[in-house]
Formats: C-alpha cells, sequence, structure tokens
C-alpha cells in the first residue's frame, strides 16, 4: 500500500484495501489487531485475529469463545475501538464500530464451517477463559487436539462466536520523515466525510 499518494477521498478506500488484505496474509501486523471494549468501571484491550472484512457493511470480523468477557463487556455497550498498526508502513489506523456478537446462528455457523478443523479444538476447554487452573494449559481434552478427533469437535461449537464491528469511522495516522500526516474518517450514512488533523 502506498500510503504516500494518500488524499482524503482515496484514503477510506485504501484504509478497506489494506485491511482486506490483511485477512489472507498470515503474517500482516494488519492480521492481528487490538480490541478495546468497556464496562462501567473499567477498559479493557486483548490481541485479536482478523478473520474477516464486509466492505459494503464496513464489517470487521473475529472469533472469540462465547464465555469471555468481551462477548459480556460488548453485550451491555456495543461501543468498542480496533487498533491497527503497521511498523513498517508506520501507519496507525484506530476504527470507532458498533460490535455485535453472534452465536449459535447462522453467521456463526457460517463461519464455524470455514474454520480449519485444527483451530475449532480452541473453542473445546472444559472452562471458559479466565478461569482459574492449577498448572499452565488451556483446559482442552488432549485427546481433542489429534487429527483424528475432528469429528468429535462439534460439541465445542457453542462456545464458538463471531464479533462484527460496524465501522463508524477511521483515525489515520502515518509518520513519515517528512511529517506526520493524520485525518479523521467518518461514515454519514451515504459516504465518507474527511477532515485533516494535528499529528
Amino acid at each position: 500500500m502506498d500510503w504516500h499518494e494518500s488524499n482524503l477521498e482515496n484514503l477510506p478506500g485504501q484504509i478497506w484495501e489494506a485491511l482486506s488484505d490483511a485477512v489472507g496474509i498470515p503474517h500482516s501486523p494488519l492480521r492481528t489487531p487490538a480490541l478495546s471494549t468497556t464496562n462501567r468501571l473499567e477498559t479493557s484491550i486483548r490481541t485479536v485475529v482478523l478473520r474477516g472484512v464486509d466492505i459494503k457493511k464496513r464489517h470487521l470480523y473475529c472469533f472469540t469463545d462465547l464465555r469471555t468477557s468481551k462477548v459480556r463487556e460488548i453485550r451491555a455497550n456495543e461501543q468498542v475501538q480496533v487498533l491497527f498498526y503497521h511498523p513498517v508502513q508506520k501507519v496507525q489506523i484506530r476504527a470507532t464500530a458498533a460490535a455485535m456478537v453472534y452465536a449459535n446462528d447462522a453467521i456463526a455457523r457460517e463461519f464455524w464451517e470455514k474454520l480449519p478443523l485444527a483451530q475449532r479444538a480452541n473453542y473445546a476447554a472444559r472452562s471458559g477463559p479466565g478461569s482459574p487452573l492449577n498448572e499452565p494449559g488451556d483446559d482442552i481434552d488432549p485427546a481433542l487436539k489429534e487429527t483424528s478427533a475432528t469429528a468429535d469437535l462439534e460439541p465445542a461449537y457453542p462456545n464458538f462466536a463471531v464479533i462484527a464491528a460496524e465501522v463508524d469511522q477511521f483515525d489515520w495516522l502515518h509518520l513519515r520523515d517528512a511529517g506526520n500526516v493524520r485525518a479523521n474518517i467518518r461514515w454519514t450514512g451515504k459516504r465518507y466525510s474527511g477532515l485533516w488533523l494535528v499529528p
């Protein structure tokens, strides 16, 4: 992505293209953003994997265990931020969005069916994420991690959830030797509206 050619008119398309491309590039820094949620008392932030992008819907998708605290927080307060940073390109993208959780429905099932069998075991922990353990581990039955156990992973599906973050605005920052530049891009309901900001 040549961010040096960015202007307010083409910047929204460039951002979406960069995020969409990152989904299919396992080692892209943009594929592992930080997702921030909040409850009434505190803000939580964690790294997630970008699993899908729907430019028409303005959706960013990631997966989670339905039993996580972020699911509870999103259901109580849909406002989230997703922070991306590319250290080589020196570009930071902060997306402000309204998030929805899909579980045990057609959307979750569609993503589950595309999920590699080896990754489905991640949702087979006997206890929910954050539960205490007596020793280091993931609380997943070792037998379920065997490739021959793939048929036994369907019971993990009820723990699988998809988070869809519908982006309302981007805050874009490009760190450059010639001078940093920053822009705010907002969705107005019909189109994007951009504004240059002091970095």
